[in-house]
């Protein structure tokens, strides 16, 4: 009785895990969808500059929460002055703004899924 509850738990175990792959791997899918659509024409993939820093680590330099709050409203960010919104600011001399299309909670996590998705490509 014991080996069937352990092959259970496995099974679900396995079952969540699957699942949760599949979920990231949609959301970095809809990610490179809203990159294409809304960051490209400034942002590379690449460490190399466009208008704005390319993205290459930029999952590694920011948190998922300090991303997400500056995608939604850089302005704001730089107002309550966060110093690495500051910088930014100050290095590439231009502000990036808000988008209308990047302004969900869900767009904002499906873009981070995706850059993170890139950066560990």
């Amino acid at each position: 009785m014991i080996i069937l509850g352990h092959r259970c738990f496995l099974f679900a175990t396995v079952v969540v895990l699957a699942l949760s792959v599949a979920a990231k791997a949609e959301n970095a899918a809809e990610g490179e969808t809203l990159y294409k659509k809304y960051c490209k024409s400034c942002h590379k993939l690449t460490d190399q500059l466009l208008v704005g820093p390319g993205f290459k680590g930029v999952t590694s330099r920011h948190s998922e929460e300090w991303l997400s709050i500056w995608i939604k409203s850089p302005k704001a960010m730089i107002e309550s002055g966060d110093s690495a919104a500051i910088a930014l600011k100050e290095k590439y001399k231009a502000l990036m703004p808000t988008i209308k299309g990047m302004q969900s909670d869900e767009a904002i996590k499906n873009v981070i899924s995706f850059l993170k998705e890139n950066d560990t490509n």
